[in-house]
């Protein structure tokens, strides 16, 4: 604390800026009460003082930050009802894929089904004829057989 021009000043203890003890010499920064003052010169730390706002600074300050809000309350419902909307378009878009996919699923285990059966039945016929040919091979043999003994 010191004396400049008759008025009593000292530095601020955060930007080290020369303080006025004298309330109407800087209304808008740093301006700190004497009791405060004289209390922070025993060495108790003191809090940085709050800018003081003029009625029609404070209206200006208070409509910017309505508009502020304003927007950004207008960008989160705007947000909102777009992520609600994708939700609503994937969802949707989800059941048609899920109804699409088991509808080829199924047209899959059908189509399977039916060439399983089809297999079966092939391999049926040609175990059946198989056997026929088996018979017929006998048949020829037995007939051999009998014709070189009825030559002997």
């Amino acid at each position: 604390m010191y004396l400049y021009n008759s008025l009593l000043f000292h530095s601020c203890l955060y930007c080290s800026t020369r303080i006025s003890t004298v309330p109407h010499v800087s209304p808008l920064f740093h301006t700190i009460p004497l009791p405060l003052l004289l209390a922070n010169m025993s060495g108790v730390n003191c809090e940085r003082p709050i800018a003081r706002y003029q009625p029609p600074d404070w209206h200006e300050r208070n409509a910017k930050m309505s508009e502020s809000v304003r927007a950004k309350r207008e960008q989160s419902i705007n947000l909102r009802k777009e992520a609600q909307q994708l939700r609503i378009e994937t969802e949707t878009k989800t059941k048609w894929h899920n109804f699409d996919n088991n509808m080829r699923l199924s047209e899959r285990a059908m189509e399977i089904e039916r060439w399983q059966k089809e297999l079966e039945r092939y391999l049926n016929e040609v175990i059946s004829e198989a056997v026929v040919l088996e018979d017929a091979k006998e048949a020829c043999e037995r007939a051999l057989e009998a014709k070189v003994q009825f030559k002997k």
